[in-house]
């Protein structure tokens, strides 16, 4: 070939990628999401806020990139006072909100976690389902936070060792 075809080439390579790369670049790439851990009791106001509170302090201290969400089957109309008052006295601020009512999307998390409480249906094939039915409020806020934390940082060790593997 002689320098002119080589020189002819080129351009029309550059030509063309210039053309076909910042498509590429510009289509949209779906963001995948963490697996969620879904923490379920009664009334979605004291064990699974606990629970999802401590997991994602927990988590994001380990630099594990699953997230938790509390839920309930009865719904309270608010949060526990005692319970939004004993994660703060415990440096955790939660939102002020309301207990918000597991649905079929919620139920598709990796980990499903109830609280003495009975899901609605049974959650996806995929997920890993535990029950705490153990965690009574009746003690008090402390005693069930620390049953809460004890199994939460159970799961955290078990999500850090796959993380590794």
């Amino acid at each position: 070939m002689t320098r002119l075809r080589h020189e002819h080439l080129l351009l029309i390579t550059t030509a063309a990628l210039a053309t076909i790369v910042p498509a590429i670049a510009q289509k949209p790439v779906k963001p995948t999401s963490p697996p969620e851990v879904l923490f379920v009791c009664e009334h979605g106001a004291a064990k699974s806020v606990i629970a999802a509170a401590y997991f994602n302090k927990f988590a994001a201290e380990h630099g594990l990139p699953q997230r938790a969400i509390a839920r309930g089957v009865n719904l309270d109309p608010v949060y526990s006072p005692a319970v939004v008052q004993g994660l703060k006295n415990d440096g955790i601020t939660i939102q002020n909100g309301r207990p918000e009512l597991v649905s079929d999307k919620d139920l598709a998390a990796a980990h499903v976690v109830t609280l003495g409480c009975k899901l609605p249906r049974a959650p996806s094939d995929k997920s890993d389902l535990r029950n705490w039915d153990e965690v009574n409020m009746g003690e008090g806020y402390a005693a069930a936070r620390d049953a809460i934390v004890k199994r939460v940082q159970q799961l955290i060790q078990e999500l850090t060792a796959r993380k590794q593997q």
